[in-house]
């Protein structure tokens, strides 16, 4: 049996009206059997199963000899970019597998997502309801009416005013031809609201208090050194800072980290390049600051980033942190020597070899490829590319 999307959304289509009334969980559950049977298609009329220990065998002789097995093994990709991945290390390298050895290695690699996919859904889905059950029906709703168009990881991390949010789902439910009724839109709206306004709260009541705004303003960490850095604040201060603020707290911290590299990304770098260690030092201070606000103004006045200044130093941040990849994880492979012989610029690269490059770069950093993130990894290329110049073809 074939599981494809039509089919799911036919099933969908039997929740609503009264029987959605009923069971208000239906859709949540819906998605977690979206989840499980679009992970199972991808292991559907394939080639039989290779044994895990044979398969184990092959990934630790051929892979292990580049490749930390646990960050390897940890990847989610389809079949077709396991596949891809596999022969380009086979042409880079001059690996001897065979195209029986790749398809095994390409089953393993789905086999253990499955696995992975099946045991750990349910205690996400659980976890989250426990954390914040009082957003159950905004979850429900936003899986049912919005997320076949907008990926969960950008709608739900980004900061918005009610009324923009109010603007918004009004633009979607005109897009939408009736699929979500005013009722809805009020409770997305809701949702929406009541879920980063938690967290800005959070924030707000908590840090605030004892940490000076304009210096965590101009901090940019990852998330996990954000969640380390909010249980270390937790063990001094274990009755004034619960369980649910760290969540809450790290999720605004998940969610600004975003916003700002949208801002960055997504507008300033539209015009303007800048080197990791480069600072603006000519032109009108408070003309640069006008111009945070006029990128985004509702941004600058959600996260107070009213001055250029904060904007930089968090992108600088955001790629110091990017670019300690090329000095910890190229010299292993790129000895100096060729280094200096290469010499590649942006304008010596043509495209496919860039997006392999690129999809390296992303799968050592341990990302997901997405626009956002080939836009960083082209800037960080270009940095590591203009200091390799500078310096003789040093890294």
């Amino acid at each position: 049996m074939t599981v494809t999307i039509s089919s799911v959304l036919q099933r969908l289509k039997i929740f609503q009206g009264k029987g959605f009334r009923r069971f208000p969980n239906a859709a949540l559950l819906l998605l977690v059997f979206v989840f499980i049977a679009f992970g199972c298609r991808q292991l559907v009329d394939k080639k039989p199963n290779p044994s895990p220990a044979a398969a184990a065998e092959v990934f630790e002789t051929q892979c292990g000899k580049c490749h930390d097995l646990n960050r390897a093994l940890n990847k989610n990709r389809s079949e077709e970019a396991w596949f891809a991945t596999i022969s380009r290390m086979k042409e880079q390298w001059g690996a001897a597998i065979s195209r029986e050895e790749i398809d095994r290695l390409v089953q393993y690699h789905l086999q253990r997502q499955q696995t992975a996919l099946e045991k750990n859904l349910q205690g996400i889905v659980a976890a989250f309801r426990k954390s914040q059950p009082e957003l159950d029906r905004g979850v429900e709703l936003f899986v049912e009416k919005c997320s076949d168009c907008h990926d969960p990881t950008r709608a739900l991390t980004v900061f918005k005013p009610p009324e923009l949010w109010s603007q918004t789902v009004k633009r979607m439910q005109y897009y939408s031809k009736g699929a979500i009724t005013d009722l809805e839109a009020r409770e997305l709206v809701d949702f929406h609201v009541t879920r980063q306004q938690q967290e800005l709260d959070a924030f707000q009541g908590t840090c605030s208090r004892c940490h000076d705004q304009e210096r965590i303003n101009n901090r940019s960490l990852s998330e996990q050194q954000w969640l380390e850095t909010i249980k270390r604040m937790q063990q001094k201060a274990p009755d004034f800072i619960s369980d649910e603020k760290v969540n809450l707290i790290a999720a605004y911290f998940h969610r600004r980290e975003l916003s700002l590299a949208q801002i960055f990304y997504g507008k300033c770098r539209l015009c303007h390049f800048f080197d990791s260690d480069e600072t603006i030092h000519q032109g009108d201070p408070q003309l640069l600051n006008r111009l945070i606000v006029l990128a985004d103004k509702d941004f600058g006045e959600t996260l107070e980033i009213r001055d250029v200044n904060n904007l930089l130093s968090v992108h600088v941040q955001r790629q110091q942190r990017g670019m300690q990849l090329f000095a910890n994880d190229c010299g292993p492979c790129h000895s100096k020597e060729k280094s200096a012989e290469s010499g590649h610029g942006r304008e010596r690269i043509d495209k496919s070899e860039r997006s392999e490059r690129i999809s390296l770069i992303a799968t050592l950093q341990g990302v997901e490829l997405t626009k956002e993130t080939q836009d960083v990894i082209n800037i960080q290329i270009d940095v590591h590319v203009s200091r390799q110049q500078a310096s003789g073809g040093k890294f």
